[in-house]
């Protein structure tokens, strides 16, 4: 009866340990959820890379001119609400064809202007060298640049996989992951591979959901084109449900009571 009982509980404190891995934000040292703090916010410098696609509009109080530079998007309003809807839908499809986008060179060819070199630039940068540019020819306009390809490739342990865009200048990992599904609980929290594009090559990376460090780490923010990769835990092979496993829990526990019951009956 001893071993029964021994049995038991390893199986409950093992459980008890598979379901803190589901927690984001952990504090392991407290053995706590984080109580409250504050986190210093690092800046997102992501750079202009080859093949990045631009939506560039140059605004102006004279509708003739502004008509003239944005007339491959059409009507800035409807534009403004496709893109929306866009986000919504997840659908690039129609700025593919009307975006600018940036050749191997790092160039943008725009009308009136000409070529623009904005590869390697932030979107400030590259917005106050248009805006420079653009003051050559208009006294009374203002630049307005955006991602209209900032894509996340999810893989591994999401509740949705693949390619996603987000029509946003900031995304920090946890709103990504919320759009893709969240992470299924097999997925390992704890060591999640980032793999990012840059001017060099391309660099890896893991990051602790569940250290709320994560907060205050240059790492919280993930940049157009990042691949997020989630193992599954190593009891992933095993394929036990929570469910399931409460149920053998609980009916291991039934016959055990029933047992000892029996016993002291007799």
């Amino acid at each position: 009866m001893k071993k029964y009982l021994i049995l038991f509980f390893l199986s409950f404190i093992v459980f008890s340990s598979c379901t803190k891995r589901l927690y984001y934000l952990h504090d392991a040292e407290a053995d706590k959820f984080m109580t409250d703090s504050f986190y210093v916010e690092h800046d997102v410098d992501y750079r202009i890379a080859e093949h990045d696609l631009l939506k560039v509009t140059i605004k102006s109080t004279n509708p003739e001119v502004s008509n003239f530079f944005n007339s491959f998007y059409g009507n800035e309003g409807q534009n403004e609400m496709n893109m929306n809807q866009m986000n919504t839908e997840n659908n690039s499809g129609q700025f593919y064809f009307t975006g600018y986008a940036v050749n191997d060179s790092g160039y943008i060819k725009l009308p009136i202007i000409g070529d623009v070199k904005v590869g390697g630039k932030t979107l400030p940068e590259a917005t106050r060298y248009i805006q420079e540019l653009a003051d050559e020819y208009l006294t009374d306009s203002y630049i307005v640049i955006k991602f209209v390809s900032f894509k996340i490739t999810f893989l591994g342990e999401f509740t949705n996989q693949g390619t996603m865009v987000f029509f946003q200048e900031k995304l920090n990992v946890y709103e990504a992951i919320e759009r893709a599904g969240g992470i299924t609980d097999y997925g390992n929290r704890a060591k999640v591979l980032v793999i990012r594009q840059t001017e060099g090559g391309r660099k890896t990376f893991y990051i602790n959901l569940q250290d709320r460090n994560i907060l205050a780490s240059e790492d919280f923010f993930l940049l157009p084109n990042d691949m997020v990769y989630v193992k599954p835990l190593r009891w992933r092979s095993y394929k036990v449900e929570t469910q399931d496993f409460m149920y053998l829990l609980t009916s291991v526990s039934t016959i055990l009571t029933t047992v000892l019951l029996i016993i002291n009956l007799k």
